[in-house]
């Protein structure tokens, strides 16, 4: 099963974003050298400056004007418009507070239908992001845990069969001294205990080396997921605060255009035009500076997230036919840039799972433990049937040794050994790769490079267009 990734139009515009120089690739954010962080942070951060200091001089200009006054600059100081039986007759003077008010009311509109873009294309895409977390991340923590309590419990049963499994080594070192078995059976009951002695020894090795680090793994990863479903809890997007944004977005420019409706007609009442000077006019303005701030505050999160999805070239991964300009190569360099321990668990789960299973499986050495285990129960097996068949009390006298409790032993090994091989046969059916890639890139593809570059793409350019529509009806 193989998912390609299909980038959506903003990724490769923010990531465009001039830097000045600076870095565009994202794993430098998780490097070791602090210096190649600070260069990718300036970067992002250059853009944002870049914007939010063009309104700032906007701004200053605008006071400057208010500060000239009406007399030199005109309506750019902020003035109402005045008219005299002198600028009464249809002219220059006339059409200029026509010109001005219809401006006003066409950016009011350009305003309030990127105000309701803003939530709808925006603010609705992210919703879907933080659902996208949210639900595939109760599935990440339940595969885990499952994957967690079924590695415990082979540990477990790996424990308390050690001693088992070393009385029957030991048995079966010396299994017959005081006679000869061949003179009771035809199956060489000799061979058959040296071949379970072998196979027997070699189980030890998974418990204390492969199986405690596929119980750390997992155990990280739970964690993980605890801390991301955290997150993605306090981040929750609801209608009614959808509606918190966009109706400000609505009602003050509505209001501050049917006042300029008004002043057109020559319709305007005091108390009315003292409410919108003292009330929301200072409101709208203050709207305009959130709106400020916010475009460069997306504009960073959403060139990050441009810079995540388009991914970056390494060498690294050219072997295993990964497409550079995606989040797969940005995985992989950020387990490279991080210093991750690359022959541990973790690197090389996210490996094998990153590349859609075309790296080395890490969990290979899951397979060959269940192969063991076969052969070992297949071998204890054939032993148990031997005392079936042969007879305790036969093969008791044969060899001057009771046998009874040894045949216990052997029957607990044979049913743990079964055990075992359920739940190595578990294991690999959570871990198998059909389950696990498409999670990952739901995640990386669906929510993090679809749904949230789309949305945080929208607001930004709803905020950017809200701002400038802003400081123009301001003037």
């Amino acid at each position: 099963m193989s998912f390609a990734y299909e980038p959506v139009a903003a990724t490769e515009r923010m990531h465009g974003m001039p830097r000045w120089g600076y870095t565009d690739d994202f794993s430098k954010l998780f490097s070791e050298d602090s210096d190649e962080t600070k260069d990718y942070i300036y970067g992002l951060l250059f853009g944002a400056t870049l914007i939010l200091s063009l309104f700032l001089i906007w701004l200053i200009v605008i006071l400057v004007f208010k500060c000239m006054g009406q007399r030199r600059v005109g309506f750019l100081s902020g003035a109402p418009f005045t008219r005299t039986p002198e600028t009464s007759d249809i002219g220059e003077n006339f059409k200029r507070p026509i010109i001005a008010r219809l401006v006003f009311l066409s950016f009011g509109l350009i305003l309030i239908t990127f105000g309701v873009l803003l939530v709808t294309k925006g603010v609705t895409n992210l919703r879907d992001t933080v659902q996208n977390f949210h639900f595939t991340n109760r599935e990440v923590r339940t595969i885990t845990r499952e994957a967690g309590d079924i590695a415990t419990s082979l540990r477990l049963i790996g424990e308390s069969t050690k001693e088992i499994r070393d009385s029957i080594v030991e048995n079966l070192g010396n299994f017959c001294p005081g006679g000869n078995t061949s003179e009771i059976t035809d199956f060489n009951i000799d061979e058959v205990a040296e071949d379970t002695v072998d196979l027997l020894d070699g189980l030890g090795d998974f418990l204390n080396t492969d199986l405690l680090d596929l119980e750390e793994s997992l155990d990280t990863a739970v964690k993980t997921s605890e801390d991301v479903e955290d997150t993605t809890t306090k981040i929750d997007l609801n209608d009614w605060q959808a509606l918190i944004v966009l109706i400000p977005l609505i009602v003050v420019p509505s209001i501050l255009m049917v006042a300029v409706l008004m002043a057109m007609f020559e319709s305007s009442h005091p108390t009315f035009t003292k409410i919108i000077d003292w009330f929301f006019l200072p409101l709208f303005v203050l709207i305009t500076l959130f709106a400020i701030a916010g475009c460069g505050a997306i504009m960073i999160v959403s060139t990050a997230n441009a810079d995540w999805c388009y991914g970056s070239d390494s060498s690294e991964f050219n072997d295993l036919d990964i497409n550079v300009n995606s989040p797969d190569s940005t995985v992989f360099n950020i387990l490279n840039e991080s210093g991750i321990n690359t022959t541990g668990l973790v690197f090389r789960g996210v490996r094998f799972y990153v590349s859609q299973c075309r790296a080395e499986d890490p969990f290979a050495f899951i397979n060959n433990y269940k192969a063991d285990l076969t052969k070992s129960d297949r071998t204890v097996s054939s032993l148990s049937d031997v005392f079936d068949d042969v007879g305790i009390s036969r093969l008791s006298v044969a060899c001057g040794i009771d046998f009874a409790p040894f045949q216990a032993l052997v029957k607990i090994m044979d049913d743990s050994l079964k055990v075992l091989i359920d739940n190595n046969i578990s294991v690999l059916e959570i871990l198998r790769c059909d389950r696990i890639t498409p999670i990952y890139t739901n995640l990386a593809y669906d929510a993090t490079c679809n749904y949230s570059m789309t949305g945080v793409t929208w607001i930004w350019s709803s905020l950017l267009i809200i701002s400038t529509c802003s400081m123009i009806m301001i003037m």
